[in-house]
């Protein structure tokens, strides 16, 4: 019969064979348990030691979530240019008004402090004023992008019709806020872009 010493030998030894050992932890566990270690030595010196530092996690946690919601919600309306495929955004002028009914929409709206109705009312009258001069493509479902491509005249009036269109594109569908200011640049883009007309 073996003795207990020596089964706790041959134990340790079958144990201590490379198929029994532990895997190394993978960079992503090293770099892990690092950036712990820092954080806990950076509460440690802001906090001291204890329960401080369930409190340091929280509040990056706390400041982890601000950031997100921060690039979610209110980076997207705060852009200043556009490095994405145009969007599809969709006007049908021609289905429910004329160039005057839109103009007589957008003087009411103004009228009213609706400034973001003011600047598409504004829009689609100067895409009506375009449709029946034909210099634009007249179909259903259009999109603002597809107005743009299909004008011709080029600068400076394309110009004109680009800015009012980045314009009514970031109020009426980037919620970013109108004011009176942008419905009276509307008006003064859709001057140009319709050649002073």
């Amino acid at each position: 019969m073996a003795e207990p010493a020596d089964i706790r030998e041959s134990a340790d030894d079958i144990l201590a064979r490379p198929e029994y050992q532990p895997e190394p932890p993978s960079l992503l566990d090293r770099a892990w348990t690092w950036i712990n270690e820092q954080f806990a030595e950076l509460l440690g010196s802001l906090f001291g030691t204890g329960g401080s530092y369930l409190v340091g996690w929280i509040l990056l946690a706390v400041l982890a979530g601000l950031l997100g919601w921060f690039l979610v919600r209110v980076m997207p309306r705060n852009r200043l240019g556009r490095n994405v495929a145009e969007p599809v955004v969709e006007t049908d002028v021609r289905a429910t008004a004329s160039r005057d009914d839109w103009l007589a929409q957008a003087d009411a709206a103004e009228a009213a402090g609706d400034w973001r109705e003011a600047v598409r009312a504004r829009y689609r009258a100067m895409i009506a004023g375009l449709i029946d001069r034909q210099e634009v493509a007249d179909f259903d479902g259009a999109t603002s992008g597809e107005y743009r491509a299909s004008f011709e005249p080029g600068p400076p009036r394309s110009d004109s019709l680009d800015q009012a269109t980045e314009t009514f594109e970031q109020i009426w569908y980037g919620g970013s806020p109108a004011q009176a200011d942008d419905s009276s640049r509307l008006e003064e883009l859709a001057s140009r872009t319709l050649g002073g007309n």
